[in-house]
């Protein structure tokens, strides 16, 4: 099983992303991020499961109400590492 790490840009979109959703429903944005960081660690077993986007990029669709979120990770030897995290209606 592979270690999860999450880039400092990572880390600011989940900062970013709570920031957001915190004034309208505070509870929300608490379980979006604790449905973001599962979904992360759930990448030490099974890596290869989101689609690849380019040669050392992979993609993996997080549902959470509407839309859900995207996250964006490399698949290394001994670790993924979550490069960035988006809202599925972001412009990236």
């Amino acid at each position: 099983m592979r270690e999860v790490e999450f880039s400092p840009m990572a880390r600011r979109d989940l900062t970013r992303l709570r920031a957001w959703l915190a004034p309208m429903t505070p509870a929300a944005a608490e379980r979006a991020v604790q449905i973001l960081v599962t979904a992360a660690r759930s990448l030490a077993e099974f890596p290869e499961r989101g689609a690849r986007i380019r040669a050392n990029l992979r993609e993996l669709i997080v549902p959470f109400g509407s839309s859900g979120y995207v996250l964006h990770y490399e698949v290394r030897p001994r670790r993924v590492l979550i490069a960035r995290i988006y809202h599925g209606l972001e412009d990236r």
